[in-house]
């Protein structure tokens, strides 16, 4: 073991007073809450955003066209066949339709959003969500599948029957039309916004349902291959087809949810700062008192021959170790909590705020290294002062301090 090393740690284990142990206990605990608070943070929100764009994609593409007014696009098929063929970015492209409606049951009526599912066009996985009939009978039957809480909310289940109101605007004219539909199956992403409002139909049931002409629909759907690039994408189809037709990208159409999520990111630097002069104060205090304490050891130490360095790596090593210490307890325990959070996620939400049920975690090696060096090199700092006024002690004097 380095000599100085081992001076240093025989000082720390040498008989200490109640408040110098109770001091330096405070300084590894506001290591360690550091520490903790920071990786739980950002878990936390690399969680929201990640569960955001995942959920939001699973009914909203990467890239979706519209025709200008949200008009019908009428010649969607022959439009996907032209963005197919010239992008090669794109890994699955779809024309879908998509209308407001209402659904009532045993008194019980509320407005929905209808669109359709096609089960072989499921780039995203969805159908893993779904409880019950994963594929319509036909294309053109009046079956439907629900989100679990409008399932609740209609106090039905599954093969029970539900009356379904389209609403479509026609030359200045709101027109309704009223069928009945058979429940099929359910599913639950986790987002109120969809599990409670979204009711899946077949696609020529949706288009009769709406009385759209043929290979006509409302939008067209697009994924590619690497979602980072949807907004360039996303511009270019827009100058590939011209007026009438514009593009957004998920993060465009739900830009208030992921807003969200960039303003609770903003205070991080502002809470990093604090947490660790706080840290830092102490481990500053701690250090000083051990000074302080030691005085006469210090005399000693010059005595017999050791350099200024020799002290302030002394006492610097101290410092450090209570990093070190609270540094790993700090990233091992917020790593059993963001564990235990994906495992069992004890930890819920109210989803009707969050938009999820429960809070999300996301474990980022990243995170660990970055705070982990960080916190290593503010306390590395922290020590350094306290270090040099102990090398700046005259052996005379801590001989003769009492």
């Amino acid at each position: 073991m380095n000599l100085y090393r081992y001076i240093s740690s025989s000082i720390a284990k040498s008989r200490k007073t109640r408040f110098l142990r109770f001091a330096r206990l405070v300084s590894l605990l506001s290591v360690m809450l550091g520490v903790v608070a920071l990786l739980i943070s950002l878990a936390i929100l690399h969680g929201f955003e990640n569960e955001l764009r995942n959920n939001t994609t699973k009914f909203t593409s990467h890239i979706v066209v519209f025709s200008y007014n949200k008009d019908p696009i009428g010649n969607a098929k022959a439009i996907t066949e032209q963005i197919c063929a010239k992008f090669d970015a794109i890994s699955a492209i779809h024309p879908v339709i998509e209308g407001e409606g209402l659904v009532r049951a045993a008194g019980f009526v509320d407005g929905v959003m209808f669109r359709t599912y096609n089960p072989e066009y499921d780039p995203n996985g969805f159908s893993n969500l779904i409880n019950g009939q994963k594929n319509f009978s036909c294309d053109s039957a009046n079956e439907v599948i629900v989100g679990e809480p409008l399932l609740r909310k209609l106090a039905l289940k599954i093969g029970d029957f539900v009356n379904l109101y389209s609403i479509s605007i026609k030359d200045n004219a709101t027109k309704y039309k009223i069928n009945k539909f058979k429940i099929v199956g359910t599913y639950k992403t986790g987002m109120t916004i969809y599990d409670e409002t979204l009711v899946l139909l077949p696609e020529a049931t949706a288009r009769n349902f709406y009385g759209l002409p043929l290979n006509s629909a409302n939008k067209i759907e697009i994924f590619i291959k690497d979602i980072n690039k949807a907004s360039d994408v996303s511009q270019s189809i827009m100058k590939f087809l011209g007026f009438p037709f514009w593009t957004l990208t998920y993060y465009e159409i739900h830009s208030s949810l992921f807003a969200w999520i960039e303003l609770q990111r903003e205070p991080i630097p502002l809470v990093l700062g604090i947490i660790s002069l706080v840290a830092m104060l102490n481990i500053i205090t701690t250090l000083i008192i051990t000074v302080i304490e030691k005085t006469r050891t210090i005399g000693i130490l010059r005595t017999l021959g050791i350099s200024k360095t020799g002290i302030i790596k002394i006492f610097a090593y101290q410092g450090l170790q209570i990093g070190l210490y609270g540094i790993v307890a700090g990233c091992v325990l917020s790593f059993m909590f963001c564990v235990l959070q994906q495992q069992f996620r004890f930890i819920h939400l109210k989803s009707e705020i969050y938009f999820l049920d429960a809070l999300p975690i996301f474990i980022s090696p990243l995170h660990y290294v970055l705070v982990a060096s960080i916190t290593f090199v503010l306390v590395l700092l922290a020590s350094v002062l306290p270090a040099l006024i102990a090398a700046k002690i005259k052996p005379v004097s801590a001989l003769r301090f009492k």
